[in-house]
């Protein structure tokens, strides 16, 4: 294993629809996670390992971060929380087509806070960059009198492909060297039989429109 070998657990956040399991299936080159336009659709953790030459990215995709409250965003809520927690990078998309939501204070509030490092994907450039620099300029208003967890801003497609090699690039550069946690043949650690619900589930979504 070479010496600047790089590994660690990358988290995927954002609030609903932004484009986080279409990102992680772009990034992992596979589908892994389910897409839908319906909120809440990533229930579980799950995990895309991607394994490069030079690094191993663990991806941990989760749900939507909502501001409204009822029992299952609550839920949802608190998973996509505890996924910051040991992971060594987070990834908070963003979908500049469209304007600021109330859950990107609640986000950028949350991620502000600590101390991991944060590459702000800038999604959906393919329908638009209306509001890119409001979601920038909302950041630096968050984080003008802490210490700036953000390495990097990186305008995404994650639907075309536009800037995912980039981005690989430079979440590898933000990881620690060590060596591998998975076997380099590993796609992810979802359990089968949930992965086989998720893709039952995702064409339910796309044929009915609802759950």
């Amino acid at each position: 294993m070479e010496d600047n070998f790089r590994c660690g657990f990358v988290a995927i956040l954002g609030r609903p629809n932004v484009g986080k399991s279409t990102l992680l299936n772009a990034l992992i080159g596979n589908k892994i996670s389910i897409i839908s336009s319906i909120p809440q659709t990533t229930r579980h953790q799950i995990r895309g390992i991607l394994n490069l030459e030079n690094a191993q990215i663990i991806f941990v995709d989760t749900p939507g971060i909502h501001s409204f409250k009822d029992e299952l965003t609550s839920h949802l809520n608190l998973v996509a929380k505890k996924s910051i927690e040991d992971c060594d990078l987070l990834l908070y998309v963003t979908d500049i087509s469209r304007s600021i939501g109330r859950e990107e204070e609640t986000i950028m509030n949350l991620l502000a806070s600590q101390k991991i490092k944060v590459i702000m994907v800038l999604n959906k450039i393919d329908l638009g960059i209306n509001f890119i620099n409001d979601y920038i300029n909302l950041w630096k208003e968050k984080t003008k009198d802490k210490e700036d967890p953000l390495v990097y801003y990186l305008p995404t497609s994650a639907k075309t492909g536009k800037n995912v090699d980039k981005l690989k690039e430079v979440i590898v550069e933000s990881l620690p060297k060590q060596v591998p946690f998975y076997d380099k043949d590993t796609l992810t650690d979802f359990p089968l039989k949930f992965r086989i619900s998720d893709i039952i589930r995702e064409k339910l979504f796309l044929n009915l429109k609802k759950e």
